[in-house]
């Protein structure tokens, strides 16, 4: 473990393990290659392992370095993941997302009005960084009850977003050393900044100012009306065994959500854009299809016509597969 540290340390790098280093007669689809970690070479058992139901225990050490604990994704015990999942699963149904559906397509309309300014002032703009301003700004709004107003700020850039890529870039340092972010996160801020200058960690101050107002506000009987996850979570009765987390266990899944759900969706967006504009003859048949479907430009675009859209189908699960 520490000479793989030590390896990302020195060359900046993913550490990937050389399976030639072994002799053929030793090898097979799963190699011990140290105390708590396995070389796999079998699609099976990695679905073995990840399906619904697998009795796998999440490695805790592992876990704690690229998650935090009391999140959906760093909880290791099977029980504890599972009263969680089930809390979270309703508000991720079609049946939920087609509530609030207006509101999400309000903010892909002002990011289409951006895109059209910019256009008509021959301004070319970042796609990545404006995909991953709206998707920042719907899962925030998701969780918080407001979005971050991330999509509003000049060519896309944002100190939440800068400090998410630092994250991703910064990873490998929560993974050698796990308990940083914990401390980090629980310290007062005036030794954790000083300590751990780290993007991410104030970004979780800054969600934990939320998620503290958002409380107080609760209490004083101001729900707003798209935080389904906040309350969600703080429904005692949203699943049989639940039990409501404290303010800091909310911003470590606030901090979760708003991480996986922004990298996830925003990259699969990225993705699926450039492979349409990369084969004119797919971007031609795709306008084809929704000039015939939605032939007012400034129409109103609904899910239910949007998903009898076989073209359109195949191109937005294209990318989501990849």
């Amino acid at each position: 473990m520490w000479c793989e540290n030590l390896f990302v340390l020195v060359n900046h790098t993913v550490y990937v393990f050389d399976s030639n280093l072994i002799p053929r007669d030793h090898k097979g689809p799963v190699i011990r290659i140290g105390v708590n970690e396995l070389h796999v070479n079998s699609p099976e058992f990695f679905q073995e392992i990840s399906k619904v139901g697998s009795k796998f225990y999440k490695e805790p050490i592992f876990y704690r370095g690229i998650s935090f604990p009391s999140s959906s994704i760093g909880l290791v015990d099977h029980a504890a993941h599972r009263v969680r999942r089930q809390v979270l699963n309703p508000l991720f149904t079609a049946a939920r997302i087609q509530s609030i559906a207006r509101n999400l397509q309000t903010k892909i309309e002002y990011l289409c009005m951006k895109l059209d300014e910019s256009a008509n002032r021959g301004i070319p703009v970042n796609l990545y960084a404006a995909f991953k301003a709206v998707t920042m700004d719907i899962v925030s709004e998701m969780i918080f009850g407001e979005e971050f107003g991330v999509t509003k700020s000049p060519n896309f850039r944002h100190p939440h977003i800068d400090a998410l890529h630092d994250a991703i870039k910064k990873a490998w340092i929560f993974r050698a050393f796990p308990h940083l972010g914990w401390l980090s996160l629980n310290m007062p801020d005036w030794i954790s900044s000083t300590l751990f200058p780290v993007p991410i960690i104030e970004f979780g101050k800054v969600c934990r100012v939320r998620i503290d107002k958002y409380l107080e506000d609760r209490v004083n009987g101001d729900i707003k009306p798209f935080s389904g996850i906040l309350e969600q979570l703080l429904d005692p009765d949203s699943a049989r065994g639940h039990l409501v987390p404290s303010a800091s266990d909310l911003n470590e899944e606030a901090l979760t959500l708003l991480t996986a759900g922004n990298d996830t969706t925003s990259n699969s967006m990225i993705l699926g854009a450039y492979l349409i504009c990369s084969h004119p003859e797919v971007y031609e048949r795709l306008i084809e299809e929704l000039v015939n479907t939605f032939p007012d430009v400034r129409g109103k675009i609904t899910y239910e016509k949007a998903k009898e859209m076989p073209y359109l189908v195949c191109d937005i699960s294209l990318p989501l597969s990849s």
